[in-house]
């Protein structure tokens, strides 16, 4: 087969070419992948990162959707596993499990003609494969943030990021649980931000975010920030939180640090709240509400497998507004 892969650390080692078909395992059944779509954990593994123990070669790609090789169904793919017996499993915080492993990461991933995973990872779908392939790692992250954030109808969400994949979802998410949405985009976007989604935007780079929050809100607030960045947005998500709501973090794409003053903390009763991917139950909602129309995968562009590499410049350079898809 062909697929995707990288063969040690830095992204210079990543090559599309032959690779051997994979087996599946006890437990585990063979898909024939027909779309897998980009994240930016695959840039992170292919360059080698602290949090993912990476054994080399590695195919990338944590997205898919495909055959069933055993039936012929479509299928989408759900891309961590989990062992259901350990202590976050038992709270039903799976992606947290002790056992877990990550396609594209720990385990060989979805950029490849097939590819081999636990049965229970596998959800059939009506959708056409490229919209199936968007929403394993990128809705699910969304949709759980706002279910540990305990998001309540007529709530107001600040999402920072409407280009990127996990921002897109959120805004849509948020709004089909009965939320009020403001969210952010770079001044390139901003016009297509409001026409795709029809929430305020603000432009992170020449507005005052927090200032424009507190506006729309009557000086209050925003209930609930999904925070997706990092130190370069902590300041201004701190400052755009209202007294006693959350800051749900899953993302630290600018840095893994910030600070958070303890009297500020304290005095105003928020809620930091960390979040990681989700569940297979919140995998198979987010494909409902996609088959229903209720959500809409924002696809950006779509490239042949074996334009992978162009498509990753794509992603690196900040030039993608939602998902990119590979085709087979």
């Amino acid at each position: 087969m062909h697929a995707f892969y990288a063969t040690a650390p830095g992204f210079e080692n990543a090559h599309y070419s032959d690779a051997p078909t994979p087996q599946p395992k006890d437990g585990e059944t063979l898909v024939k992948l027909e779309a897998s779509s980009l994240n930016h954990l695959d840039l992170w593994v292919a360059r080698g990162h602290p949090s993912y123990s990476v054994h080399y070669p590695q195919v990338l790609g944590s997205d898919g959707s495909g055959i069933l090789e055993e039936t012929g169904q479509r299928v989408a793919l759900f891309s961590g596993t989990w062992c259901g017996q350990c202590d976050a499993c038992s709270q039903g915080l799976t992606s947290s499990c002790d056992a877990t492993q990550t396609l594209g990461a720990q385990r060989d991933g979805t950029h490849a003609d097939y590819v081999a995973l636990p049965r229970q990872n596998v959800v059939p779908t009506t959708l056409k494969p490229g919209k199936a392939a968007c929403l394993s790692v990128a809705a699910v992250t969304a949709y759980h943030m706002l279910k540990r954030a305990d998001l309540k109808p007529g709530q107001t969400v600040l999402v920072w990021g409407a280009a990127s994949a996990v921002g897109s979802f959120g805004i849509q998410i948020a709004k089909a649980m009965g939320a009020e949405v403001i969210t952010t985009a770079s001044t390139d976007k901003v016009a297509r931000a409001e026409k795709t989604f029809g929430v305020p935007v603000v432009d992170y780079k020449t507005q005052d975010v927090a200032a424009e929050v507190l506006t729309r809100t009557s000086e209050r607030g925003a209930d609930v920030v999904l925070e997706l960045v990092g130190p370069a947005t902590w300041p201004a998500s701190m400052k755009s939180v209202r007294k006693g709501g959350a800051i749900v973090t899953a993302g630290a794409v600018s840095g893994p640090d910030v600070t958070v003053p303890l009297r500020w903390l304290y005095s105003n009763q928020v809620r930091f709240i960390g979040s990681k991917q989700g569940s297979i139950d919140e995998f198979r909602q987010v494909l409902k509400w996609t088959e229903e129309s209720v959500i809409e995968p924002v696809i950006d562009s779509t490239y042949p497998l074996a334009d992978a590499k162009k498509a990753y410049e794509k992603l690196e350079a900040g030039k993608a507004f939602g998902k990119i898809v590979l085709t087979r």
